[in-house]
């Protein structure tokens, strides 16, 4: 029984670090995108001028 217990915790941590790379990955991406929304709509309204 324990055995079984100490394999489910594995697999749980696993996954776990699984979606917290996952997460930390997309969130970077994510503000590097914004950023680069703001870098665009402010060349778009020096364009406008």
């Amino acid at each position: 029984m324990k055995n079984y217990v100490s394999k489910e915790r594995r697999r749980l941590e696993k996954e776990l670090l699984f979606y917290l790379r996952k997460f930390r990955f997309f969130s970077m991406r994510f503000k590097q995108i914004d950023d680069l929304n703001k870098l665009i709509a402010e060349n778009v309204e020096e364009l406008k001028k």
